[in-house]
């Protein structure tokens, strides 16, 4: 009968034990998970931030776009030479689509936007961001060319 107690005793501490290391094991992992998805939320809303600011910049960057896509279009109704013409034509071109992709991002750009889980949404926000700087580097490289032109076109 002694043997008996004591066996189950033991038994009993061993699923104690069993139980406690479960538990702990679950919490752990609970709460790894939760650090994992604050550091995934903090990535998502810091990037969100980066896009937005960069947006605002770009669309103050819109009416000196709209102004320089004028003046080439100015100088391109004066122009009486056909190279001088062509070249017009190109630097508006580029301005254009500087422009329309502008507008074209923001249509397609969602701020509220929640993927299937947070990689998802982090990778939208990511590839967003990344379509922003195209289209930054498209207005600036248009607008620098432009102004370079029209000041080498006064100048003659």
């Amino acid at each position: 009968m002694f043997v008996i107690n004591i066996y189950y005793r033991l038994k009993l501490s061993r699923m104690r034990i069993f139980t406690y290391a479960l538990l702990l094991f679950i919490t752990v992992s609970c709460s790894t998970h939760s650090d994992t998805a604050n550091e995934l939320n903090a990535e998502i809303l810091n990037t969100k931030n980066q896009t937005l600011a960069l947006h605002d910049s770009l669309m103050q960057k819109l009416p000196e776009l709209r102004k320089v896509t004028s003046e080439v279009k100015q100088t391109l109704n004066d122009s009486t030479v056909l190279i001088k013409g062509i070249m017009y034509y190109t630097l508006l071109d580029d301005l254009t689509a500087a422009d329309s992709a502008m507008w074209g991002w923001m249509h397609h750009f969602d701020i509220a936007y929640q993927g299937v889980n947070d990689s998802a949404t982090l990778v939208y926000f990511r590839k967003k961001q990344q379509n922003l700087l195209v289209v930054d580097s498209m207005i600036t490289t248009s607008l620098k060319r432009a102004k370079i032109r029209l000041s080498d076109g006064r100048a003659q």
